[in-house]
């Protein structure tokens, strides 16, 4: 679809929204504090302790990328298009319309381990000729590194918890 001009109007209108709640979350004296839980495992996972604050409401991946900056080092809870491929797993804003699909849009790039029992519900890839994949529509709980974490360059979640997002 053509990038039109109330679409922009209504996505920056989503955007401005998201930062307003960041930003009320942010100024609160006093932290709600959760149990933590142990650090994300496996090849990919960082040395980043598991966030212990609690992140607040789900925002939007272009939100998250919007407010790098402040939100650099905090537990966040971010929904989008999840895809692991060959080229690792992101957090996407959109998902392209191709088979497997790619991702569109502002992305994030995951760190740690998805739980098997979440990966199972999401789709993957049938016909083996074709590039393997894993997406679906999640919401990811973790910590967020506005220049990268171990081994990854760029924004990234070290991850926390992956859930299916519901609809």
């Amino acid at each position: 679809m053509p990038n039109h001009p109330l679409r922009r109007m209504i996505a920056g209108l989503a955007v401005v929204t998201m930062l307003g709640a960041c930003s009320a979350a942010a100024s609160s004296s006093a932290p709600n504090v959760a149990p933590s839980s142990a650090p994300p495992s496996g090849p990919a996972a960082s040395s980043s302790p598991a966030p212990t604050a609690e992140p607040g409401r789900a925002f939007e991946v272009g939100a998250l990328l919007v407010a790098a900056a402040a939100m650099d080092g905090k537990a966040v809870r971010v929904t989008g298009f999840f895809l692991s491929s060959g080229r690792g797993a992101q957090l996407c804003a959109a998902s392209l319309d191709s088979y497997p699909p790619q991702c569109g849009g502002a992305r994030v790039a995951l760190s740690g381990t998805v739980p098997a029992a979440t990966l199972d519900r999401l789709d993957h890839t049938s016909d083996p000729s074709l590039a393997q994949a894993v997406w679906g529509s999640v919401v990811v709980t973790g910590t967020f590194h506005a220049g990268g974490a171990v081994g990854i360059s760029g924004p990234t979640i070290v991850l926390g918890e992956v859930l299916l997002a519901a609809g």
